[in-house]
């Protein structure tokens, strides 16, 4: 009996130590990555919603923007992508002959305009012609499908005509590009 009580001490004690060692070699590992697993899951959890929220807002900015590609190209003409100002001038010229002025000089500048999205040239357009066709250039800068602000207007008369008044006209504009 005290052979069978020594047996099964033993066989306790091998148990124990087998407990202590699939404890610490496999349970802790594994609850360690448990954790690890729970850490990386809330920090995806985290990540998922900021997510979320950020397509939540691109899906309102969608509903707000054009779906046409019509209306998509007339905003790039309105601000079109890049410099472009072989093309600026062109557009110019033409707004100039549409207005019935003729287009003496154009001098350009780059501007630098804080907080804004688009970039800024400076054009001042030296022209000459009448008081109407000063009227029918402003209109033509409103109505061109590129955006121009018109800052300053500068006029000098000159010799009266059987066609009218004539003048020299100085307009300082800004155009915008992407």
């Amino acid at each position: 009996m005290a052979q069978r009580n020594t047996t099964s001490t033993l066989i306790a004690g091998v148990l124990l130590i087998l407990t202590l060692v699939v404890g610490l070699f496999v349970w802790k590992p594994a609850r360690d990555d448990a954790k690890s697993l729970g850490t990386d899951l809330i920090e995806a959890q985290s990540s998922l919603q900021q997510l979320e929220k950020e397509l939540a807002d691109l899906l309102v900015l969608e509903q707000d923007l054009p779906v046409a590609e019509s209306e998509r190209e007339s905003i790039l003409e309105s601000v079109p992508i890049g410099l472009n100002q072989d093309e600026l001038v062109r557009n110019l010229d033409d707004i100039a002959a549409d207005a019935d002025v003729s287009l003496n000089s154009m001098t350009f500048s780059k501007q630098n305009v804080e907080g804004s999205t688009a970039d800024v040239i400076s054009v001042v357009c030296n022209l000459s012609g009448d008081y109407e066709d000063l009227g029918r250039l402003l209109e033509s800068f409103e109505n061109n499908d590129r955006l121009f602000k018109v800052v300053s207007i500068g006029v000098q008369l000159g010799d009266v005509t059987e066609d009218g008044q004539q003048m020299t006209f100085s307009v300082t504009l800004e155009a915008y590009y992407q």
